[in-house]
């Protein structure tokens, strides 16, 4: 598998800036048939990534004023699962896209192989990688359907 992100990935990314209202991320996302946008800031670097699983957190929790009271109980434990439910808690409170986003991206050059976009993909358990340049700055984003893509056949000559 010699192709590389550059070849399969989506050029045109469809992203938001951190002050983007919860509203505005769920219209980009219903408006482009997208699962997910990247956070960037004003230098188009890459800050975050949105995903439609964040947003669903608002749906489980409706009740800011009893997510707030769980939230503050959870903080004090040290249990690691009581921990990632405070932080679920503060997803489903989020009002911009800054304080809803997961900071942590797993990004990847545009030169990698699509052999490694793979592998990273598994690896990391993330359906979908923006691709940034050496500065950090968002060229694209590749996703499983466009890792599969090396693996389609050739058209068959009429």
């Amino acid at each position: 598998m010699n192709a590389r992100v550059k070849d399969v990935m989506t050029k045109n990314v469809v992203c938001v800036q951190p002050d983007a209202t919860f509203q505005a991320v769920v219209g980009v996302l219903i408006a482009h048939r997208v699962s997910a946008v990247p956070v960037v800031d004003d230098a188009n670097h890459v800050v975050g990534i949105v995903s439609e699983a964040d947003l669903m957190l608002r749906a489980e929790h409706p009740s800011r004023k009893r997510a707030e009271y769980w939230q503050a109980w959870l903080k004090t434990s040290h249990d690691e699962a009581a921990l990632r439910f405070a932080r679920e808690l503060e997803k489903a409170m989020a009002r911009t896209a800054g304080e809803m986003m997961t900071s942590e991206v797993v990004t990847i050059a545009p030169e990698a192989t699509v052999g490694e976009a793979a592998g990273l993909m598994h690896k990391k358990h993330v359906k979908r990688l923006p691709v940034v340049d050496l500065t950090g700055k968002l060229v694209g984003i590749v996703s499983r359907g466009d890792v599969l893509k090396v693996f389609a056949p050739s058209p068959v000559p009429v």
